[in-house]
């Protein structure tokens, strides 16, 4: 197997094709991935250096930056990459950073588009999901990641990447926005445990099924509005188990309405997630499946066949393993209706 490591400056202006031991190299939903590369002194980058990685067996490419921490030896650096979702950490919003109405894609664009007003990441935008309600948040310096991550995807249950390029010498990525990342790939995509190893399978919670949303208010009368809802059939089936959130600045009911339904779709009966080494063999060879889709994984030996959504994979080329995380797949559903988040 043959890997092409490429290293770009800040600009992501390519400089040299890399010799150096890869460690294992990981992808994630809606989170950087990771890798670690061993390298001779003296080393040709510096931290913000844009890395892509290019495999020969059918994985992705990888992209990210150079990042802290590195391990020093007498003849050696070993480095930390991360995926280059980690460099958003390091920009932020500016002060009463506000939308109104706004759907999540035009807040994902337009904080992207904001971070790199200064100096650009190499993020180009590519595909923006602007569906789901309208929002109204407000942001006071925080870090662009925090704002996709606990902010865009809480408002509306959407996904996003960032897709590395290598396009007239220059390591870039697109930046895309997915009401949910992936296809459904279970007519043609299976898992079969003869080609997996060291497979483990955990129940998850936590587990709820009578949920209470509240709304803004400065007391606790007839202003503050509070949507309770219930799974009967999780009640019936594990006993009452309740639990409650607060949405701050949300005051239509019908929005807290939808917040406490998809609290209850996800969590009114437990969900399995199941870890495994993978092999590059049909019908689940490693270019047949990406983040996000979803598969079907047959396991006889737990009496399990079902759809399952690929969470992370991470390839350790000494190895040639190809660890995979996946979980029983939600649904999502979109928010219908106007509110008020403040953040």
């Amino acid at each position: 197997m043959a890997i092409q490591i490429l290293l770009g400056d800040l600009d992501g202006k390519v400089l040299a094709e890399l010799t150096a031991d890869v460690g294992p190299v990981s992808w994630q939903l809606n989170k950087p991935g990771k890798m670690k590369l061993t390298l001779p002194k003296p080393i040709p980058f510096k931290i913000g250096y844009r890395i892509l990685v290019r495999f020969d067996n059918g994985l992705p490419d990888w992209g990210g930056t150079v990042e802290l921490p590195w391990t020093e030896t007498p003849g050696t650096i070993e480095a930390t990459c991360l995926g280059i979702e980690n460099a958003l950490l390091y920009r932020r919003t500016r002060k009463n950073r506000n939308f109104y109405s706004a759907p999540v894609g035009a807040i994902f664009q337009a904080v992207i588009l904001e971070a790199q007003t200064y100096q650009s990441l190499g993020i180009n935008l590519g595909h923006i999901w602007n569906g789901g309600g309208s929002h109204s948040p407000r942001y006071h310096f925080k870090p662009v990641l925090d704002v996709l991550q606990k902010s865009v995807c809480t408002m509306e249950a959407c996904d996003f990447a960032f897709i590395p390029k290598l396009a007239g010498g220059k390591i870039t990525f697109t930046g895309e926005l997915y009401f949910q990342r992936g296809v459904d790939k279970t007519s043609s995509v299976v898992l079969l445990e003869d080609h997996l190893n060291d497979v483990v399978m955990k129940w998850n919670g936590p587990l709820v099924n009578n949920f209470a949303a509240v709304g803004n208010g400065s007391t606790w009368g007839d202003e503050r509005q509070v949507s309770i809802q219930e799974d009967s059939a999780s009640v019936n089936e594990y006993g009452l188990r309740e639990d409650s959130g607060a949405y701050t600045g949300v005051t239509y009911s019908t929005t807290l309405e939808t917040h406490a339904k998809t609290i209850l779709k996800q969590r009114a009966f437990p969900s399995r997630k199941v870890s495994f080494d993978a092999a590059n063999l049909a019908p689940s060879s490693f270019s047949s499946y990406d983040i996000g889709d979803i598969v079907r994984l047959s396991l006889p030996s737990f009496d399990y066949d079902a759809s399952v959504r690929l969470l992370a994979r991470e390839f350790d080329p000494g190895t040639g393993k190809c660890a995979l995380v996946v979980e029983e797949p939600t649904e999502s559903v979109p928010t219908s209706v106007p509110d008020e988040d403040v953040e």
